[in-house]
Order: structure tokens, then C-alpha cells, then sequence
């Protein structure tokens, strides 16, 4: 049985994020690559510990600059739009106010 709270980051990674991953290889539709990016976001909380958010958020973009990307199609499915952008896609600054959810996981497939 699925607990709705994971334990630890392991837990996590096992149960939510590997399972999206691997739905993704599987079949790269815009709910997968919305699931596994919402999947792999989460963990961090898990991973983070006692280290705050912001601070441990700026660490791990500055370790992989491409988990912003995760970041805002994670943030994007849970609002309307994003209410900032950071990351830049494939090279070119994309404007905040014509990307929405959509648009972004429509990017990666």
C-alpha cells in the first residue's frame, strides 16, 4: 500500500519518482513528463533536511543548472502559469507570460 507521505528521500525516489521516470521512457506523453517532473521536485523536500529552501534550492541549481527545468514544469502543473521564470530553454529566454503548463511539457517531448 502506497503511503501519501513518503519517509525519506529513498522512500521517495522508490515509490513516486522511479515508477514516473520509468512511465516516461515508456511513453513520452505530456502527463508522464509532467508526473516524473512533479515526482523529482518533490524529492528535494526529502533531500533538503534542516537546510532551508531557498538556500538549499540555490545550491542545487548551482550543482545542476537543469533542475530548474523541473522546477517550473512542476510548479507550472500545479498553477495556471508560471509566476517566474529563471531557467532558460534550449539557448533562448522564453517570456514568462506566454508560457504555461502546457508549453513548457510540450518542450521536452
Amino acid at each position: 500500500m502506497s503511503r501519501i507521505v513518503s519517509q525519506s528521500a529513498q522512500d521517495h525516489f522508490d515509490s513516486r519518482a522511479a515508477p514516473a521516470y520509468s512511465a516516461f521512457l515508456r511513453l513520452k506523453s505530456r502527463e508522464n513528463t509532467i508526473a516524473a517532473a512533479v515526482a523529482f521536485w518533490e524529492m528535494r523536500d526529502q533531500l533538503r533536511g534542516s537546510t532551508g529552501k531557498a538556500e538549499f534550492d540555490q545550491a542545487l541549481f548551482k550543482s545542476c543548472p537543469e533542475l530548474k527545468f523541473i522546477r517550473d514544469i512542476a510548479e507550472a502543473s500545479k498553477h495556471a502559469e508560471l509566476a517566474s521564470l529563471t531557467a532558460s530553454y534550449f539557448g533562448a529566454r522564453v517570456s514568462q507570460h506566454s508560457l504555461r503548463n502546457k508549453d513548457i511539457a510540450a518542450r521536452f517531448l
